[in-house]
């Protein structure tokens, strides 16, 4: 049989050794130490792949968070746009409301309150016309525009874009739709002070006529009930009983109660704008100095005091301290 031996020499005398191993033996320790060493490279593989396995970990662990941070940061950017948006609907909805009533009204084709009482349109009853944006057209326009930016690109993208992560993007989205969303709701709010100035110059527009009766006596030149001579009639009279309420034409201030050569008892209603209303020859005045007053409110009552030939309202509108035709404030003939 085959061996091999081995010599182990020593520098002391007599200490040497010899060892006598056979071939089979030699391939056995061969083949023990060939899986020993591949046990220990599958060893370190193994745990150089669970070290990388524990970093990717972290990463992942680390990309979750602040996937969870981006996810509770869109949820309160989408909290706060639905809020944006309950906002404007709110006011959506009022402006409808003023814009349905405004469109009713005469006053309709006015432009401004301040163009509607000039002087030469209050007393000559021009007509002037205005094209005006309603409301729905305006939120209508916003929301296109709104849309429009919203849908320039796919909310989706392409997974093989070299670009930055989908949940920046989805932020950088709804930034823009914050952005678009204030724009809307900063239009329809001026929308909506423009509107509620308009209701207001309506309220304070004189409308209807202070009390039931018929006119005894027009606007303009007439012959004086006292004199007979040609004399300029700066308001409209209304023949009533005697005691018969007269009322408010439109809300405002009362700025004078009290008697006054030829009017009587009198009371003067500030409306802004400009314009001012007075009711005169009464026999009992309800209200007092400051106080406000809205349309058909009784302010007083019918009567013959002054210079009267008999129990009627004389009733006149003022626009900026000029006496105008009230029968163009009257609309409920």
């Amino acid at each position: 049989m085959k061996t091999y031996t081995v010599y182990i020499t020593s520098n002391v005398v007599g200490d040497n050794k010899v060892f006598h191993i056979s071939h089979s033996a030699v391939r056995s320790i061969i083949a023990l130490g060939s899986i020993l060493l591949v046990l220990f490279i599958a060893l370190a593989f193994d745990y150089i792949h669970l070290n990388l396995s524990k970093d990717e970990f972290a990463r992942e662990k680390s990309d979750y968070q602040y996937l969870i941070t981006n996810l509770q940061f869109i949820e309160s950017q989408l909290n706060g746009l639905e809020n944006q948006l309950q906002v404007v609907d709110n006011l959506t909805e009022k402006i409808e409301v003023i814009q349905e009533n405004y469109n009713r009204g005469p006053i309709a084709t006015m432009s401004t309150p301040t163009e509607y009482f000039s002087i030469d349109y209050v007393a000559t009853g021009d007509s002037r016309t205005t094209n005006t944006l309603t409301s729905k057209n305006i939120v209508q326009g916003a929301w296109i525009e709104n849309r429009n930016r919203l849908l320039s690109k796919p909310f989706l993208y392409d997974a093989t874009e070299e670009e930055e992560p989908f949940s920046e993007k989805m932020v950088q989205r709804i930034e823009v739709a914050s952005e678009d969303t204030q724009l809307l709701e900063r239009k329809v709010m001026q929308l909506w002070e423009n509107l509620s100035e308009r209701q207001n110059f309506i309220r304070a527009t004189p409308s209807v006529r202070p009390s039931r009766g018929w006119f005894s006596s027009r606007f303009g030149i007439r012959a004086d009930p006292f004199t007979g001579r040609p004399t300029m009639h700066s308001g409209l009279d209304l023949a009533s009983r005697y005691g018969a309420p007269v009322m408010a034409t439109a809300d405002g201030v009362v700025t004078f109660v009290g008697y006054q050569n030829g009017y009587g008892h009198l009371v003067a209603v500030d409306h802004g704008y400009g314009i001012e209303t007075r009711y005169a020859h009464n026999s009992k005045l309800y209200v007092q100095r400051g106080q406000k007053v809205r349309r058909y409110d009784v302010i007083a009552a019918v009567g013959n005091s002054g210079r009267s030939t008999g129990p009627h309202v004389h009733y006149e509108v003022r626009v900026r301290g000029v006496a105008v035709d009230p029968i163009n404030y009257i609309l409920d003939f």
